[in-house]
């Protein structure tokens, strides 16, 4: 598969999050399988992006099961759809 410029980008932006995630979970002794969930549910968005810049097509949802997502979690996703496409 070739890379393509956005490619390293995009993988350090995911590595960056999980990074991230890594601390808030240790600071707050997260149980392992909400850890477990999160990761999963952050991988599937990631794996869909890497299908597609290889030039596949499939779906990047998640399971149909979709409780309320929590309000930090729509404000961030409120605040990242404001932002500017370049």
């Amino acid at each position: 598969m070739q890379k393509t410029s956005f490619e390293t980008p995009v993988r350090q932006c995911f590595r960056a999050q999980v990074e991230a995630l890594g601390r808030v979970f240790a600071r707050y002794q997260v149980p392992d399988g909400v850890v477990w969930e999160v990761l999963r549910e952050l991988d599937l968005p990631y794996q869909g992006l890497r299908r597609a810049l290889a030039g596949a097509t499939f779906p990047m949802a998640s399971p149909a099961r979709k409780p309320a997502p929590h309000p930090a979690v729509l404000q961030m996703l409120g605040k990242l759809d404001l932002e500017p496409a370049e």
